[in-house]
C-alpha cells in the first residue's frame, strides 16, 4: 500500500512539475534557456551534497539487492535517503 501511495504522489508531482514547465514556457520560451542550466546545476549540487546514494539509474540498486555480500552497497543505495533523492532529483529534471 505504501508503494502505491508513493507512486501516486510521484506521478502527481511529475504532473505538477511538467505543468510548471509549461507555465514558464508560456511566459517566454527564453526563460527555459535560463532555467534549464540552473536546474541541472541545482540537481548536481543536491546529489553531491545530500543524496550521494541516489546516483545511477537503478542498476546499482538491482546489484545491491541481488548480491548477498554487498551490505555496504545495499545500505548506501537502498536507503530512504537515496529513494527520496531520486524522487526529488527526477522531479527537478522534469520541471
Amino acid at each position: 500500500m505504501l508503494i502505491g501511495i508513493v507512486a501516486s504522489l510521484f506521478a502527481a508531482g511529475g504532473h505538477q512539475a511538467h505543468h510548471l514547465f509549461d507555465h514558464i514556457y508560456a511566459l517566454s520560451p527564453y526563460w527555459t534557456l535560463l532555467i534549464t542550466p540552473f536546474g541541472l546545476g541545482l540537481s548536481v549540487w543536491l546529489l553531491r551534497r545530500y543524496f550521494s546514494g541516489a546516483l545511477g539509474g537503478g542498476i546499482p540498486q538491482a546489484i545491491a539487492a541481488l548480491e548477498p555480500d554487498s551490505t555496504v552497497l545495499r545500505a548506501r543505495v537502498l536507503s530512504i535517503k537515496a529513494v527520496v533523492g531520486q524522487i526529488v532529483l527526477t522531479l527537478i529534471g522534469i520541471a
